[in-house]
């Protein structure tokens, strides 16, 4: 099914500021879009060649992101893959991907994306040869480009605590919450729910008015979301981790599952903006809680820290914000 592409129209170049080593990008930071209370940092990039000296082979354990963040020409590689993948009408690799025209930057009002809203299986007759007919009994109503108008996405960190949110996550269209207990953080959170990500053993206390996504453990009593192709979007979130763990010779690792739904919820196009709320983009304060048990640490083998440092790419590329620090 063709759907047709946003093309974002060459924008302005990024300014370099360097301090104590490392240098960020400081041209309209937050980026434009990115309204709300407490936007997070932009992606730290290493100065010079110092981020390719002493490597070594490191435990996926340890968070080095910090210590020896990515160069420039890392940087370019990701901002460049994203583009690409974003841009094209399906899933590929850095190798795949259509290049773009030599010379493209990104608009951050209007960045490169091809959408396909039919990522969620609804009764969009646009997205009938998308949509599998055995075993389906009944679909969501349809959904198109634009249709969820503007997001908030809430996940679990402690970073959704640093702010009263609760109203400026409730302002939103639709608000898309991930394993989110609610009673008790309404001040924080908000109370507004849309769809939901829900495993058994948070006790999510959210009660969506569209629905859920696929989910275990006999929570999901409403309406369903299918989902298609999830396959093709591991694809840009696998070679995005290889990526890291390649350049600093880091043996195993992997990413967290809030990348991939962000991609999710991007790829579609189903949202006209996306806010992300209880999500780190820094990685400095190393394996943090949950919002609503703090003992519940991310298990070790994720690399948070360059999931942080996508997320800050994403959002200085104008495809996402995310708020806390």
């Amino acid at each position: 099914m063709m759907h047709p592409a946003f093309n974002g129209e060459p924008g302005p170049a990024w300014g370099v500021s360097t301090d104590a080593g490392q240098q960020s990008e400081v041209a309209l930071w937050p980026p434009p879009r990115c309204t709300g209370t407490k936007p997070a940092p932009p992606p730290i990039v290493a100065s010079g060649r110092g981020g390719r000296r002493g490597l070594r082979s490191e435990a996926p354990t340890e968070l080095v992101l910090q210590k020896r963040p990515p160069d420039q020409g890392l940087k370019e590689r990701v901002y460049t893959y994203l583009m690409e993948f974003m841009a094209s009408e399906t899933s590929c690799s850095p190798t795949t991907c259509s290049r773009l025209a030599t010379g493209s930057v990104v608009n951050r009002t209007r960045p490169p994306l091809f959408p396909d809203p039919c990522t969620l299986l609804t009764a969009n007759p646009d997205c009938a040869a998308d949509t599998p007919t055995s075993g389906v009994q009944r679909l969501p109503p349809a959904l198109g480009v634009g249709s969820l108008g503007r997001c908030a996405f809430i996940g679990t960190g402690v970073q959704v605590l640093q702010h009263a949110f609760g109203k400026e996550i409730d302002a939103h269209d639709t608000v898309v919450r991930y394993n989110t207990p609610i009673k008790g953080y309404e001040k924080y959170v908000g109370t507004k729910t849309s769809l939901v990500w829900a495993k058994a053993h948070y006790k999510t206390t959210a009660k969506p008015s569209m629905g859920y996504f696929p989910c275990k453990g006999g929570v999901c009593k409403g309406t369903i979301y299918g989902i298609k192709n999830l396959g093709g979007l591991r694809t840009l979130r696998n070679e995005l981790t290889n990526m890291w763990l390649a350049s600093r010779k880091i043996k195993e690792g992997k990413p967290a599952a809030g990348i991939l739904r962000t991609i999710l919820l991007i790829k579609s196009g189903l949202c006209t903006d996306i806010s992300l709320y209880g999500f780190s983009t820094s990685g400095t304060k190393g394996r943090t809680g949950k919002y609503f048990d703090k003992r519940a640490l991310v298990t070790k083998g994720h690399t948070i820290d360059w999931d942080g440092w996508i997320l800050a790419a994403m959002m200085d590329m104008g495809y996402i914000c995310v708020y806390g620090l």
